[in-house]
């Protein structure tokens, strides 16, 4: 899981879990890279919904989450407010990419 549903959804109950099943043992990865869950061996995965390989029985924890661009309104005193996400292009923008998960790499040569 990502950084942010691991802190929504999974931080705020880890105490309780431990709790009431202190037997069981968690393995937590958190990873900004977009994982083939199955491929890498994880019985269960948490993600933001537009990563979600069509295959997978997903079931929803929370509500919608959004992304959004913000700027300083000093910025945009002075570069103009975008009106159109077309507009960003032409912005300077710090942008965010999600990564891809390394590739599988192949034995044979």
């Amino acid at each position: 899981m990502s950084r942010t549903p691991a802190a929504t959804y999974l931080e705020p109950i880890l105490g309780r879990f431990h709790e009431a099943y202190p037997d069981i043992i968690l393995d937590v990865t958190i990873d900004e890279a977009v994982t083939d869950i199955v491929e890498a061996g994880y019985d269960v995965g948490i993600r933001l919904g537009e990563f979600l390989e069509a295959d997978l029985v997903a079931v929803k924890l929370g509500g919608e989450q959004r992304q959004l661009a913000v700027a300083s309104p000093d910025y945009i005193t002075r570069h103009g407010q975008p009106e159109t996400p077309a507009d960003l292009l032409h912005h300077h923008c710090i942008n965010w990419r999600q990564q891809a998960a390394p590739a599988a790499t192949s034995g044979s040569s």
